[in-house]
């Protein structure tokens, strides 16, 4: 099913419903589309996909082109299709500016976060001599002097490298990247899986490179 398509994807989940309901069997849709952007405004999906990425940015949007269709089919004007647009732009916009006035006080979770910051309360506390850190963290902080990667990824690791250099504040990504580096050094198996588990599901970890000319495996 082509995402780009809403009236037949309106069909195709009303038949889909119809045969749930007669024959009380599973029934899956397969739809095909795409996310135009990140999770937020520091994430990229052409950190991982970017040729990919390089098609989607000027294909036109769903909105685009169903009120084309709309349009050309006669079935609502110009004027019809921006009126729906601003009504819906001006209901997020006041939902927008409600999140921003709120007055939550923070001071009642403060317990909780104190919780947290005590590591004896989860376990026992391990450690990695500092030469074998160091070691590791060149490995993951390299990568061949042909690969091109993103601009925004190289700022990030340049970051990274400094900070480790100066013994100051750590990342929560170099910290995390460390610790699995450290476990794959002991001779445990380490598996991660998941949908962002390259970039990390908020853009921080990067854990995989994709070279943003070239076809060639992730670094």
């Amino acid at each position: 099913m082509n995402a780009d398509e809403p009236d037949v994807l309106d069909r195709c989940v009303k038949i889909a419903m119809g045969y749930r309901k007669k024959f009380n069997k599973d029934i899956f849709i397969d739809l095909v589309g795409y996310r135009k952007y990140g999770h937020n405004e520091q994430d990229q999906p052409s950190f991982t996909q970017p040729q990919m990425y390089e098609e989607i940015k000027n294909k036109p949007s769903v909105y685009e082109l169903y009120s084309k269709k709309l349009i050309q089919k006669g079935i609502m004007t110009q004027e019809e299709v921006d009126a729906v647009r601003d009504k819906y732009w001006k209901r997020y916009e006041e939902d927008y500016a409600k999140v921003m006035n709120d007055q939550s006080d923070a001071a009642e979770h403060e317990y909780q976060l104190d919780q947290i910051k005590k590591p004896t309360l989860w376990g026992k506390s391990t450690g990695v001599p500092k030469n074998v850190l160091t070691d590791l963290f060149k490995k993951i902080t390299t990568w061949p002097s042909d690969f091109n990667i993103h601009p925004t990824i190289k700022k990030i690791y340049d970051e990274r490298i400094k900070n480790f250099n100066n013994n100051d504040n750590l990342d929560w990504a170099t910290m995390e990247s460390l610790a699995f580096a450290s476990l794959l050094h002991e001779g445990y198996h380490l598996r991660l899986s998941g949908q962002d588990v390259e970039r990390g599901t908020f853009s921080h970890r990067h854990a995989l490179i994709s070279d943003q000319k070239r076809d060639v495996p992730k670094f």
